[in-house]
């Protein structure tokens, strides 16, 4: 399988995760993107090539990626993601018509189950969460209302947007975890969620770079 690779230079790889696909190996041995990319290089001569983590997205959520390709570029990338300079920007279908705001809530994980939720600020080891969204339209899907919005993180939290827009009576379509309506559709599903552009700094030559990818699949087509 080749991997979607958007750009690529000395540093980094920019590539699209595809939906339902991990980005590293997991108890279900099903194929994934880190291992995709190691293939593809090692297909094109290259023996041992390196491949460095810096970000994840959900199995469900696709869109786009940053490897770094050196320990340095990986060092450099991962202080960005500390520091929180690297810039991500979601679309996601909502239900209802959200209004744009600025949402701020503590969030817990739950290991039992592999969900988070939203609770008090004294809750022990309760984590801040902020994200903004702002909506772009709103249409009858299905006769029912939906929303299309754009969504930037302000913090990474487990499962963040999800939980965050469940919260305010907005969950995401196709979400099996926190959208009541999908809670009893079987393994994996599509859901409407896709990270569509990223802005970081190229370790090589420290230029701000942005890219970008349109997403055309159901229920995004709607819109």
């Amino acid at each position: 399988m080749k991997p979607n690779i958007l750009y690529e230079d000395k540093s980094v790889i920019v590539c699209i995760k595809a939906p339902g696909m991990p980005v590293q190996s997991d108890l279900t041995g099903d194929l994934d993107l880190l291992t995709i990319l190691i293939n593809h290089y090692k297909n094109n001569g290259i023996e041992e090539p390196y491949i460095g983590l810096i970000h994840r997205l959900d199995r469900p959520v696709g869109g786009l990626i940053v490897f770094g390709k050196t320990p340095r570029a990986v060092a450099h990338l991962s202080k960005q993601m500390q520091k929180r300079t690297i810039r991500k920007t979601y679309l996601a279908v909502v239900e209802g018509s959200p209004d744009d705001q600025t949402l701020i809530h503590f969030l817990k994980k739950k290991f039992k189950g592999n969900v988070s939720s939203v609770v008090e600020e004294s809750v022990p080891k309760a984590k801040k969460a902020i994200m903004h969204i702002k909506r772009i339209s709103s249409k009858t899907i299905e006769e029912k209302k939906y929303s299309l919005i754009s969504i930037k993180l302000e913090t990474g939290r487990h499962h963040q947007i999800r939980v965050q827009l469940a919260h305010i009576g907005c969950p995401i379509w196709g979400d099996t975890k926190y959208n009541k309506c999908f809670n009893d559709k079987q393994g994996w599903f599509n859901m409407a969620l896709f990270a569509h552009e990223i802005t970081f700094i190229n370790p090589e030559n420290n230029r701000h770079m942005t890219f970008e990818t349109p997403v055309t699949e159901y229920p995004f087509d709607q819109f």
